[in-house]
């Protein structure tokens, strides 16, 4: 709901932030984004 009218988002994450994750936030992401 917060990023209904968001045209782009953008993800930051730091060197120990383990790939798997921001991978799987990424591909929520852009679940979210293929409903609208």
């Amino acid at each position: 709901e917060d990023l209904r009218d968001a045209g782009r988002v953008g993800v930051t994450a730091g060197a120990s932030t383990p790939d798997w994750l921001i991978e799987q936030v990424v591909t929520r992401l852009r679940e979210i984004g293929s409903r609208q």
